[in-house]
């Protein structure tokens, strides 16, 4: 037997099998001996299973009901844990944090406009070294017709 033909009896016995594979099943099963010793032991199985099955009986729940604890007990401990300045403190850190996040979006906001002004001036930069680079040079002759002469007056 292989285990394929395993699989589709643990399917057929779990009733996840389809009729595709209950027709397959059953033909195996009447060719191979160790499939229907398989298939036999798993239906013993079963049937053992559905014959030990037991209804409780209704007291056992009154049982368990009775055996809970008493919901007073339940508040005072709810109330011993959940205290006011605790609450108030807890809600203050939520809201700072809050707070902290949209700050933090808002940063990120600074940043990136900081960094677009940062290329442009880079950029305006570079246009004015190009702009000053491809001015022609400039030649400046000088005439010295009139002397300075200068005297001190005593």
């Amino acid at each position: 037997m292989n285990t394929k033909m395993e699989e589709i009896i643990n399917k057929y016995f779990d009733d996840e099998s389809s009729k595709e594979e209950e027709t397959f099943m059953f033909t195996q099963l009447s060719l191979d001996e160790d499939a229907r010793e398989y298939f036999k032991s798993l239906n013993l199985l079963k049937n053992t299973v559905e014959e030990t099955k037991e209804d409780y009986p209704n007291e056992l729940d009154e049982k368990l009901l009775l055996s809970l604890p008493n919901m007073e007990e339940n508040k005072h401990t709810i109330r011993k844990y959940f205290n006011l300045p605790t609450s108030i403190a807890y809600a203050i850190s939520v809201i700072l944090f809050i707070i902290l996040l949209s700050f933090r979006s808002e940063l990120s906001g600074y940043k990136e406009q900081l960094n677009l002004q940062t290329q442009q001036v880079n950029y305006q930069s570079k246009m004015i070294k190009l702009l000053f680079n491809s001015l022609p040079p400039a030649v400046v002759n000088a005439k010295l017709e009139n002397p300075i002469i200068v005297t001190p007056k005593l």
